[in-house]
């Protein structure tokens, strides 16, 4: 019986360990995506292809990392605009999430 609470106790605190772990991974090191996308105004472009929505996007935000992102087509909006979302690839150094609406300015609205 002794033994079995011993072996409860370590493996709890192994969990407990790797879980603290993981959350001072993610205070420290990883950056909200929110506060590297600072200039919302994509301006003119002259398509709205993936490729072209990154590029300005790293042309406007200069420490944003486009390989840390997926932008992934959502909607027509009634407006004529169209929605984008801005998720992140698996292991991504930021955390969060933004759309984008495209209209005749081009332009990033937050979840």
């Amino acid at each position: 019986m002794i033994i079995l609470i011993f072996i409860f106790i370590f493996l709890q605190n192994q969990i407990l360990n790797t879980l603290a772990e993981k959350l001072l991974i993610f205070l420290f090191f990883k950056k909200s995506i929110l506060t590297v996308i600072t200039n919302h105004d994509l301006g003119k472009l002259p398509n709205n292809d993936c490729e072209t929505i990154l590029a300005r996007l790293r042309e406007r935000n200069p420490s944003v990392d486009i390989k840390q992102i997926i932008v992934t087509f959502v909607s027509y909006n009634q407006d004529g605009s169209q929605s984008w979302k801005i998720s992140l690839r698996l292991n991504s150094i930021y955390y969060g999430s933004n759309n984008i609406r495209s209209a005749n300015n081009y332009e990033i609205w937050n979840n």
